[in-house]
């Protein structure tokens, strides 16, 4: 099985790259933002279902992008685009 890089699985699966995207121009610049928050309710959720284990059934066949493997890259990625945290809880 070929390892894929982020860029690579960004273009195997374009949704991916839409999630790297919003995190990226996501806008922390209020005086209160948690990334975790942007992470965990509105990311997170659509990226189980595209890379790694729970990854979707009737999409495109690639056993790299069902593994744990991917999902961390993809993770990774994504939460690191992300602005960090100002002034919420879990600071």
């Amino acid at each position: 099985m070929k390892k894929m890089t982020f860029e690579e699985m960004c273009k195997f699966d374009p949704a991916i790259k839409v999630l790297y995207e919003t995190a990226k121009n996501t806008d922390g610049s209020h005086k209160h933002f948690c990334a975790n928050f942007v992470w965990y309710k509105k990311l997170k959720p659509t990226l189980i279902h595209r890379v790694g284990f729970e990854r979707l059934d009737y999409l495109p066949k690639n056993k790299f992008m069902g593994t744990e493997h991917a999902y961390k890259i993809a993770y990774q990625s994504i939460y690191d685009a992300l602005p960090p945290c100002k002034e919420c809880m879990c600071l």
